[in-house]
Parts: structure tokens; C-alpha cells; sequence
């Protein structure tokens, strides 16, 4: 009975084994990646109350249904965790703001003391993460230059949240040392605006975000405008900001529309991933775009045409290559 049970206990933990290393990059004697040769993989999404994993989930579905591969969708901390956990082997593919998978391809920023991940490969994109700073309506901040000496929350401590907010206020002129600069976590920080002990949060989510539709609700707010030169100069010295315009009307008592920034979701995976898989993964979820596209209101900006906006420096898997070269994206 001992040596059944300790025989079952190995079969399990192999099984783990095969599971957290399938398709995790294998160099061959020159470096180069070889490709795996599993059919299932894990899948790093979001916290299972994001917007991600439910758009994730209905994915796996799909290719589980269209192709003969299998996505297993792990609940994760976000992208800045399906990044590093890409790097690992432990996930094999993953969704992350661009900015931070821009970053952990060039080992920049949040990834410096871990080194670049040279085998990440991009696939398609997802919805923009709208830059959407928030103000009280009776603050007389009006734009980033008033907020030299204020108080702000841009999200949680090495965020990418955070890192975008620091690139933005980089144009203005700011650094964090001129303002009370206090990364929170996310309820901790709404609580924080409502008592007034922040001046600004900085937001990067979509539109329309239920926590400002609830910050608004009885608080007199506006949302801080990113444009003009300020927003142009932005985009043009980072690879990840892309003009939005958040209609009029879409909060409580904000009756203009307001331009900002957008910061578009990355699907990635690592380069040991089959060619013939991502072609198919990528086939199977643009012929039931439709069915993607009805399970969140930001899927909706889940399109063929602007599938490459995201991608930046890392380099497209050759099995995405191929599908957008059908399709006439590229040439």
C-alpha cells in the first residue's frame, strides 16, 4: 500500500512537471530555441475579477474547441507577474500592458535586475488601458503642471500602472520627488481620494472604468486632460501611447470629452510555442471574433486591423507571422 501510494504521489508530480514546463524554450548546442513539443500550456490572464480573465477564459474555450491544443487559463497578479512567470517557464503564454512587455524584452525598467527575456514573442493585441487621471472637481489642479507639490496614487509600487504615470509626468517636467508620490493598492487608494488624502489618482483602465463611475457618483470629479504638444511629444518618445478621446457624458458631470493616452494589452508567448499552434490559435479566435467580443464591452476593440498595435520591439512568433501575411497586415 506505501510503495501504491508514494508510485501515485511521483505520477502526480511528474504530471505537474510536464504541465508548468510545457513549451518553455529549450536552447539547442548553437542557442537557438527549439520548439516544444507539448500540446498543453499554461495561460497567465488577470485576477479572476479583471476584465482579462473572462475574455481569457472564453479563448481558451475556443482554441481548446477549434485546434488540438489545450490553454489551461491561470488566474494571475497581471501582467507584470505573467511577464516574469513567462521568463521562468512557468507560464507559456501571457497578457501584459505594452509597456511593461516592451520593457521585459529589453530587460529595461521594472526588469533591470532580471535581464532581458529574448524568447518572448508577440501575437495580437487587446484593448487600451486609458490613462484616465482623476481629480476632485474643486482641486485647482487642471493639468499635470499643477501637480508639482500634490498628492498622487499611480497605482501600486512598481507597477506598470505606475511606470506610465512616471513617463507622462516626465513631459511635464515632473519627476516623482516633486510631488507626494504614494503607490497603493487599488481599494486602498479609492478609499484614500474619498477621504482626501489624495489629490489624484491616476487610473489606466478602461472606459468606462466602474471605479470612477463609483468615485463619481457623489463626489464631484474631473478627469485630468493628457494633449495637446504635451500628449504628441509623449507619444513620440515613447513606443506604447496611442491617442484616445474618452466621449462626453461617459461619467457623472464630465460633459466635455477629454483626451488622453492609451496603453494597449500584448498577447504574448515564448518562442518555444509551435509554429503551427499559434497559426491556429490565431486563425481559431479571429473566425469567432464575434463570440470574443461579447463576453466584456473593452473586447469589443478586439480586432483584426489592429492586432499589431501593440507589439513595439518584440518580435512576432513565426506562426503569427505567417497568419498576418495571409491576411495582408504585413508584407
Amino acid at each position: 500500500m506505501f510503495k501504491k501510494t508514494v508510485l501515485v504521489i511521483l505520477v502526480l508530480m511528474l504530471s505537474a512537471a510536464f504541465l508548468f514546463a510545457g513549451g518553455k524554450a529549450e536552447s539547442g548546442a548553437g542557442g537557438e530555441v527549439k520548439e516544444s513539443t507539448a500540446t498543453q500550456f499554461v495561460f497567465g490572464t488577470s485576477g479572476v475579477g479583471g476584465s482579462w480573465y473572462p475574455v481569457a477564459v472564453k479563448i481558451g474555450t475556443i482554441v481548446g474547441e477549434e485546434t488540438k491544443y489545450k490553454l489551461i487559463v491561470q488566474a494571475s497578479g497581471g501582467g507584470l507577474e505573467n511577464l516574469r512567470l513567462l521568463k521562468t517557464g512557468e507560464f507559456t503564454f501571457g497578457w501584459a500592458e505594452s509597456n511593461v512587455a516592451h520593457a521585459s524584452y529589453n530587460g529595461k525598467k521594472l526588469f533591470e535586475k532580471e535581464g532581458a527575456n529574448k524568447n518572448l514573442r508577440y501575437m495580437y493585441s487587446l484593448w487600451p488601458g486609458v490613462l484616465q487621471p482623476l481629480v476632485h472637481k474643486d482641486s485647482g489642479i487642471n493639468t499635470f503642471y499643477d501637480m508639482k507639490g500634490r498628492s498622487i496614487s499611480p497605482g501600486s509600487a512598481g507597477s506598470g500602472n505606475e511606470i506610465a504615470y512616471i513617463e507622462i509626468l516626465d513631459i511635464y517636467g515632473l519627476t516623482p520627488k516633486d510631488m507626494q508620490w504614494k503607490p497603493m493598492q487599488h481599494t486602498e487608494r479609492e478609499m484614500a481620494f474619498k477621504d482626501r488624502q489624495l489629490e489624484l489618482i491616476g487610473y489606466q483602465t478602461s472606459v468606462p472604468s466602474s471605479s470612477i463611475m463609483s468615485a463619481t457618483t457623489q463626489n464631484p470629479c474631473r478627469l485630468l486632460p493628457i494633449e495637446g504638444k504635451e500628449r504628441e511629444a509623449l507619444i513620440k518618445k515613447q513606443v506604447w501611447p496611442v491617442p484616445i478621446t474618452i466621449p462626453a457624458n461617459t461619467y457623472n458631470g464630465q460633459t466635455e470629452p477629454v483626451e488622453t493616452v492609451g496603453d494597449y494589452g500584448a498577447a504574448l508567448c515564448d518562442a518555444s510555442v509551435p509554429a503551427e499552434f499559434v497559426y491556429q490559435y490565431l486563425t481559431a479566435i479571429y473566425k469567432r471574433v464575434a463570440e470574443i467580443q461579447a463576453i466584456h464591452a473593452s473586447a469589443r476593440q478586439v480586432k483584426l486591423e489592429t492586432a499589431l498595435i501593440a507589439q513595439g520591439p518584440i518580435p512576432l512568433h513565426p506562426g503569427a507571422e505567417k497568419f498576418y501575411r495571409e491576411k495582408g497586415l504585413i508584407k
